[in-house]
């Protein structure tokens, strides 16, 4: 979810294992549920319980107090800790970039990416997806897999014996 999105979230907005945005409170105007993972459920639940846990409790922002100013602040504290305050690339938003790559590297495909993501579209997910070295590893691994019943076919029918050969 995007940084704004996250915080305009109320608390009736995610008291299942899922969270909406509301069109009016989404980048692309639409609104989408995407699934929280058991952690996040695990903060809102906590989260709700600290607001009160009432009906009246419901209706406030699951970040209350938190602004787009107090994140900067909160993150401007934490790259100077770990000295990358000099690090153009290291902003809130990167973390929409790791999402999608973590996802990418754990195989799934770009569209269901998309939607948790929230993309108008496939080519704006490929931005933010980037290949790891182990992905490209994985993928000539997965060839070799399932060519090898067809190279060891191929051998036989031309009368070739691997063991002979080596």
């Amino acid at each position: 979810m995007r940084q704004g999105e996250v915080l305009s979230i109320l608390f009736e907005d995610c008291l299942t294992n899922k969270a909406t945005v509301w069109g009016k409170l989404a980048k692309s105007g639409r609104s989408r549920t995407v699934p929280l993972t058991a952690r996040a459920q695990g903060i809102i639940a906590r989260r709700f319980k600290a607001a009160g846990g009432d009906s009246e409790a419901r209706r406030k922002a699951v970040f209350d107090g938190l602004n787009r100013w107090s994140v900067a602040h909160y993150w401007d504290r934490l790259s100077s800790t770990m000295k990358l305050q000099d690090d153009r690339d290291f902003v809130p938003h990167i973390l929409r970039h790791e999402f999608c790559s973590r996802l990418a590297d754990r195989g799934l495909n770009a569209a269901v990416i998309k939607e948790l993501a929230g993309h108008s579209s496939l080519v704006v997910t490929q931005r933010y997806i980037r290949v790891g070295a182990q992905a490209l590893v994985d993928a000539i691994a997965s060839l070799e897999k399932s060519e090898a019943p067809q190279n060891a076919a191929w051998q036989a029918e031309r009368g070739e014996h691997s063991e002979l050969n080596a």
